[in-house]
C-alpha cells in the first residue's frame, strides 16, 4: 500500500468502534478540534478483533456536526481533515484509532492551517512521531 493512501480500509465506520473509542479513549482539544483516540497497545487484544481494527493500522473517523454550517462547508471541512490526516499518518503511533469533532465555528480555511491544528493535537496527546514522518 501506498504510504500516502487513503483507502476506506482505514476508516473507522462502524458503530461499535465509535462507540468505543468514545467510551474508552482519551480526550484532547484545541481552538477548532476535539479529538478522542485510543491506542491498541493499551488495551487487551480482545479489544480489537478483526470486526474492530488491525493494530497495525490507524483508522480515523470523522464526527461532524450541523452546527458547524451547511452541507457544503461540512463537506469542506472533512475533505481538509481527511487530506490533512492521509499527508501526515506516517508520523503517527501504529494501532491509533482516532475520531476527531470539529467544533461550531472552526476556522479550517486551507489544507495548511489544517494539518497545524491536527499536528497540534498529536503532539498535545503523544500519538506523533517526528522522526517517524
Amino acid at each position: 500500500m501506498n504510504k500516502f493512501s487513503f483507502p476506506k480500509s482505514l476508516r473507522i465506520k462502524k458503530r461499535k468502534l465509535f462507540d468505543f473509542i468514545f467510551k474508552n479513549g482519551k480526550k484532547t482539544a484545541t481552538k477548532n478540534l476535539v479529538m478522542w483516540y485510543v491506542i491498541s497497545q493499551e488495551h487487551e487484544q480482545k479489544d480489537f478483533s478483526k470486526d474492530r481494527f488491525n493494530p497495525k493500522n490507524i483508522k480515523l473517523g470523522l464526527v461532524v456536526s450541523k452546527k458547524l454550517g451547511n452541507a457544503v462547508k461540512r463537506n469542506r471541512t472533512k475533505r481538509l481533515l481527511r487530506e490533512a490526516f492521509r499527508l501526515s499518518k506516517g508520523a503517527l503511533k501504529d494501532g491509533a484509532g482516532i475520531i476527531i469533532y470539529p467544533l461550531a465555528g472552526c476556522k479550517l480555511e486551507n489544507k495548511e492551517q489544517t494539518a497545524m491544528d491536527l499536528k497540534k493535537l498529536w503532539l498535545k496527546a503523544g500519538i506523533y512521531n517526528e522522526e517517524a514522518k
